[in-house]
């Protein structure tokens, strides 16, 4: 099954081309070409028979208005995201490289307002969604007749890749940042870190881009470099209670017992709760 198909219909019109072999290119003499676009659509699966059976039913009610770009992995997924024009995300729960939870976060993180579907054969659960709920949950039965409701809804959202692709592309420093989020959810720790460094490269001052550097290198034990990156953080946002948090977690994982020590009593003012939390880590 390919997963790459042509997004566009052509609407044929009456027209005339010629070649001018003098200057080697094509000609519009006459009429109009108009191409509409097809809404393109992410099925996310991991069973090859779903994909195939999702693929013959859609067709037969949406025809040729849609596009049909069929992966195995939420990664592969949301490179393709990044520079294709998506129209609607469909997704499982369950991968082997990372779950469709974090995907459905980083997909609403990067883009909030992409219409994003679970379809599962699970059933639904509050506690999953702590930081976006998806658009519509649907769990999996012998009738898709509910999930090409949603989906027909969803497709009039009339939201899709576009734009924000072009705003990360401008270097725009919010969805630079956004991407960077959107990276670490998913675990793509290399590319989180570029995104982020372009983002101090263009504000300088951007606290939180420090600060998703330092968490990127304190994930993959790089303490020393984490270290450098909450300071950064924290010189910008003095009460930055997260950037403490963590810069205390760095230290202690050196075995600096004594300079977590101080961003606990630092945390004592601006955060009890994380000052808590650090205490109890430094003396577990």
């Amino acid at each position: 099954m390919k997963k790459e198909k042509d997004n566009s219909l052509i609407k044929k019109t009456d027209f005339l081309v010629k070649f001018d072999p003098k200057k080697k290119k094509t000609l519009i003499v006459r009429g109009l070409k108009e191409t509409v676009y097809k809404k393109v659509i992410l099925f996310v699966y991991r069973d090859d028979s779903v994909h195939r059976l999702f693929d013959e039913e859609i067709k037969g009610v949406f025809g040729n208005k849609i596009a049909i770009n069929h992966f195995y992995s939420p990664k592969n997924a949301f490179n393709y995201l990044l520079s294709n024009k998506v129209d609607l995300v469909i997704s499982e729960v369950l991968f082997e490289d990372i779950d469709g939870i974090s995907f459905l976060n980083a997909c609403k993180t990067l883009y909030f307002r992409l219409p994003f579907i679970i379809f599962s054969a699970y059933d639904y659960f509050e506690e999953w969604f702590k930081k976006f709920k998806p658009d519509f949950y649907i769990v999996i039965s012998s009738d898709f007749s509910e999930l090409f409701d949603a989906t027909n809804k969803c497709l009039e959202y009339n939201f899709n890749t576009d734009e924000t692709n072009l705003k990360i592309k401008q270097a725009e420093i919010g969805n630079l940042y956004n991407l960077g989020l959107a990276h670490y959810e998913i675990n793509n720790y290399n590319e989180a870190l570029q995104a982020f460094r372009e983002a101090v490269k263009i504000n300088p001052d951007h606290a939180k881009a420090f600060y998703g550097i330092g968490n990127i290198h304190m994930k993959l034990a790089r303490h020393s470099e984490a270290i450098e990156a909450f300071k950064q953080a924290i010189s910008l946002d003095s009460n930055f209670k997260d950037a403490h948090f963590n810069l205390g977690l760095s230290y202690l994982a050196l075995g600096q017992k004594s300079k977590a020590l101080e961003e606990y009593e630092i945390l004592q003012k601006v955060n009890a709760k994380l000052a808590e939390e650090l205490f109890n880590k430094i003396y577990k």
